[in-house]
């Protein structure tokens, strides 16, 4: 089963990306801060993150630097779902390496399962 790591803080985004990914037979894993993530993904080496920018302890920008530039979770896909819309914002974001940049006013519960899954063929 491949594994989905979701680091978001809004609690309830959080669930209801929980229980649309496992109706699609992914595992989750739920992340609510920042300054968590990167422990996360070396222990469960998820198959794809998806990775909320404004996060207590540590922002969007620093984790997937760090994942980045970690040899265990350089490899690992970042879809990034957040508020931040600026095109600045996306640039940076995609250039650190994010595959996906999506603005969740712009986008669909839904919509993001299925890029889930196409990422993950």
């Amino acid at each position: 089963m491949k594994k989905v790591l979701i680091a978001e803080d809004d609690v309830f985004l959080n669930k209801v990306y929980k229980v649309k990914l496992k109706s699609k037979n992914l595992e989750t894993i739920q992340v609510y801060r920042g300054d968590k993530v990167m422990d996360e993904a070396r222990a469960s080496k998820p198959d794809l993150i998806i990775l909320d920018v404004i996060l207590p302890g540590k922002d969007g920008f620093a984790v997937l630097k760090e994942l980045k530039e970690n040899q265990i979770t350089k490899d690992i896909p970042v879809i990034v779902l957040t508020n931040l819309s600026e095109e600045s914002d996306k640039n940076t974001l995609l250039g650190l390496g994010a595959k996906q940049f999506l603005t969740k006013v712009n986008v669909s519960i839904n919509e993001v399962v299925s890029l889930v899954n196409q990422e993950l063929g």
